[in-house]
């Protein structure tokens, strides 16, 4: 989230880059090994049922414009677009899963938490609508973590399911919601993962459901996991066994099920050795790698190696917050979590204060007191830029502890090499001393002739099961590829864009009964989002050399463009994240960003109007009655140090001395609403789906109330359109606060079904 204050330093950034124009300005006034599989049940009392009814129904509006009859986009081919040719079924058959395959689906930032608004039908290619069609829409909320790009929805075990990964009690897990009508849903189960595993994708194939996860294997290496489920409650864990070389690194790229199994595209890298940046220190030397974290001491005269260790041994990072230690004994006292840590410093300094305004406040000097005072676990720690030194008290008693220097604080104890057999400490240093040896072990570090270029693999890993895997190594360069999967009836398609010092190229890898073979595409521009097999073959959206497109291809070969979505006439932002299919009809899931062009702030107060970022102006001020201009100051004003003179921040607000005798206070609630004011068309989401049965595109505009912060997934039944999404609470764009994540889901029934 952006807090106010990083809000306004990154407006002011941005609109000065925006606004400079070079225009007259008034000036101041003068003053691997083989899988491990464990059965393992939901934990006991974590699934209690949460019953949820829908929050808003609103009937649909009658459509008011598009053709009367469905009119197919009529776009003239791009180079290379092949009209989709009808094939007799056989290799993409029936669709192979419901749930729109693999959906590399991009959901909305979710500081937008936007209102779900009705934008009207979207402008597609050279038709300006497609025909309109009519849905009632549901918004559903359910307690528990949202449908991001990793999740999933469909059917499972005869009901609705989805299931997302998130943290719904302060531990990682997958949560599952069910639901029989498609409108009550309850959460089904909840099974706790690895803190250390992120999931990169959920799916299914409509009797299983496979969680694909990234993080610290069970050896202690990088770890791939598969988690696989057939009523969302009980789980199986599966470790996949990547082949690693020592000096390799692994990344998911696509994920999808289907008939087949599971099928995984992994890339594969391998950067050359860095070089070591050896520090010499009398008769040890201290050799780090900083690429695998590690290090080294050596006896110089033997130069045996008496001591080796990882870089977190050596230094504090300050993951979890700032540390404060005792620097006579290394001791840790207590660690600050940084929300807390950075609230402190708020209070005795003008220009680092918490003013939302986007101007720079305070003196070049902290205004009154120099010390940052912060109370935390029965402590009181006193940091005082002026002296470099800080201090740690009682906070009860008010006696002091401990007190060094602010390096101490921030560096904690310098490194202390120890002999864990012995106890003996073999090397003590000072920072001083370590600095002074790192700058000159850099200066040695040499460089070979191939530099820092990289090789790159493209790896296909499939499994009936999730348990046993079988790999096929289908693109080896210089550049990286692209990977997508789609599943089919009988084995699985994937489109590889390879790039190189030689220029792109694209292959499509089909397996068919177990074996793979391959033959070059003639698309390597597609960025696909999301892809689905259908009956007559491939469905893709995403972006494109013309932007953000839906592409069918009958073979994975040759693709073209079925329509586009054009730059909006109301000034909203669209693109297409999810696509889906079901008994014959295919749809789309188009969402809308509405963002409100640049405005400056102005706040109005009975005597004065301030303007802040007005052009070149960072505040003018005028009477409110006449207009007359009391104050203007620049940025040349704030480098040389007039304006930290007239505006300064204290106890929740910033004062502007006008010069006359006269200072306009503006309370920092006054400050954010009038920035929430202006801003608050900004987060505005449009969802709309496009549909075809075989009889050219629809659209479907979703009208209901309610809020949503990401809209990713896409599923279709029994004619109904399922969205997936998430909803990220009150604190939006300007606040400070915590967040809710949610489930919620919009639901589109057929008007009159």
């Amino acid at each position: 989230m952006v807090t106010a204050l990083g809000l306004a330093v990154l407006i002011g950034v941005v609109t000065f880059v925006l606004t400079s124009d070079g225009s007259d300005v008034v000036t101041a006034p003068a003053t691997a090994d083989s899988a491990v599989v464990t059965e393992t049940p939901a934990v006991e009392n974590e699934t209690a049922p949460v019953a949820t009814t829908p929050t808003t129904t609103v009937p649909p509006e009658q459509a008011t414009s598009g053709p009367a009859e469905p009119v197919a986009a009529e776009q003239p081919p791009e180079d290379g677009d092949l009209v989709l040719e009808e094939t007799a079924e056989g290799f993409f058959g029936s669709p192979a899963a419901l749930g729109g395959g693999d959906a590399e689906a991009a959901s909305m930032p979710a500081y937008l938490a936007g209102q779900i608004t009705n934008m009207g039908p979207t402008e597609i290619g050279y038709v300006t609508n497609f025909a309109s069609v009519n849905y009632t829409w549901d918004r559903i909320e359910v307690p528990g973590p949202g449908l991001s790009e990793a999740g999933w929805i469909g059917e499972l075990d005869g009901r609705v399911v989805a299931v997302s990964a998130g943290m719904p009690d302060g531990a990682q897990a997958l949560v599952t919601y069910s639901s029989d009508d498609g409108l009550a849903w309850e959460q089904a189960g909840s099974f706790a993962i690895q803190d250390d595993v992120w999931i990169v994708r959920i799916v299914g194939d409509g009797e299983r459901v496979f969680a694909v996860g990234q993080g610290q294997g069970f050896s202690g290496r990088p770890g791939y996991f598969a988690y696989s489920t057939a009523d969302g409650v009980t789980w199986t864990t599966a470790e996949i066994p990547i082949d690693l070389d020592d000096d390799e690194n692994a990344y998911i790229q696509s994920v999808v099920a289907g008939p087949a199994g599971l099928a995984l595209a992994i890339g594969l890298d391998t950067y050359p050795e860095e070089p070591p940046v050896v520090l010499t220190f009398d008769e040890y030397e201290v050799t780090l790698n900083h690429m695998r974290s590690t290090y080294a001491l050596t006896k110089i005269e033997s130069g045996e190696v008496v001591l080796t260790g990882t870089l977190d041994d050596l230094f504090n990072w300050g993951d979890d917050g700032q540390t404060v230690y005792n620097p006579e004994t290394g001791e840790i006292l207590t660690v600050i979590p940084w929300q807390v840590w950075e609230q402190g410093w708020g209070g005795p300094y003008g220009r680092y204060g918490s003013s939302p305004l986007p101007i720079p406040v305070g003196g070049d000097e902290p205004q009154g007191t120099s010390t940052v005072i912060i109370e935390y676990d029965g402590y009181l720690i006193s940091i005082d830029d002026f002296s470099g030194e800080f201090t740690v008290a009682d906070a009860d008693s008010g006696e002091e502890i401990v007190s060094g220097t602010l390096d101490e604080l921030y560096q904690g104890p310098a490194p202390e090499f120890v002999d864990p057999a012995t106890g003996e400490v073999l090397l003590t240093v000072t920072w001083d001393e370590w600095h002074r040896a790192e700058e000159l072990g850099w200066q040695n570090v040499e460089y070979g002739d191939e530099g820092f270029f990289y090789r790159s693999r493209t790896g296909l890993m499939t499994s009936p099961d999730g348990d046993i895997w079988a790999t096929e190594i289908v693109s080896e360069g210089s550049g990286g590829a692209s990977a997508y999967l789609a599943a089919t009836d009988d084995g699985f398609v994937a489109m590889i864009n390879s790039y190189g010092e030689f220029g792109e190229h694209g292959e499509v890898w089909k397996m068919v009964d177990g074996g793979w073979s391959s033959e070059p595409s003639q698309r390597t521009d597609l960025w696909l989002r999301s892809l689905v097999t259908t009956s007559s073959g491939l469905v893709g959206v995403g972006e494109g050399s013309g932007g953000p497109a839906l592409w069918s291809s009958p073979d994975g070969v040759s693709w073209s463009s079925e329509f586009a979505i054009v730059p909006q006439d109301d000034g909203t932002y669209a693109h297409l994240s999810s696509v889906a299919a079901d008994s014959g009809t295919i749809a789309a899931l188009a969402v809308r960003e509405r963002w409100t062009g640049y405005q400056p702030l102005e706040i109005v107060q009975d005597q004065y109007t301030a303007s802040f970022e007005e052009g070149e102006a960072l505040v003018t001020v005028r009477e409110s009655d006449s207009g007359e201009q009391v104050l203007l100051l620049t940025w040349e004003d704030a480098d040389s140090g007039l304006v930290a003179e007239m505006i300064t921040w204290a106890d929740g607000a910033t004062s502007i001395d006008l010069g006359n005798g006269d200072v306009m206070v503006i309370s920092d609630e006054e400050a954010i609403a009038a920035m929430d004011d202006i801003y608050s068309g900004s987060n505005q989401i449009g969802l709309s789906v496009f549909l075809d049965d075989g009889s050219g595109w629809t659209e479907a505009v979703v009208d209901v109330e309610g809020e949503i912060s990401g809209a990713a997934q896409l599923f279709m039944a029994d004619g109904r359109i399922f969205i997936g999404g998430s909803y990220w609470g009150e604190g939006g764009y300007y606040h400070d606060g915590p967040v809710e994540d949610t489930f919620v889901l919009v639901v589109g029934t057929p008007a009159g079904g």
